[in-house]
């Protein structure tokens, strides 16, 4: 059962940022040269995902993304 206190989007990540699994994911489709630009920047993704955090950034690329999903979820269980 799932604690109302968690966060909404707990296991989802629809941004593809390499410390992540997205990011693995999004190096094995790219094309070559731009597989290796991702790859290189993986190192650094920590850092990038605490400057996103930070300048407020991650949230409005979430909000859309939760907004789409609360209203899937709705209209499959008829609320």
């Amino acid at each position: 059962m799932r604690n109302p206190d968690q966060s909404r989007a707990d296991g989802a990540e629809p941004v593809p940022i390499p410390p992540l699994d997205g990011g693995r994911i999004l190096v094995g489709l790219l094309p070559d040269r731009a597989s290796a630009a991702v790859a290189r920047i993986e190192p650094y993704g920590f850092f990038i995902i605490l400057a996103l955090l930070a300048a407020g950034l991650l949230d409005n690329l979430m909000r859309p993304l939760i907004a789409v999903a609360e209203s899937i979820i709705a209209a499959l269980i008829g609320r």
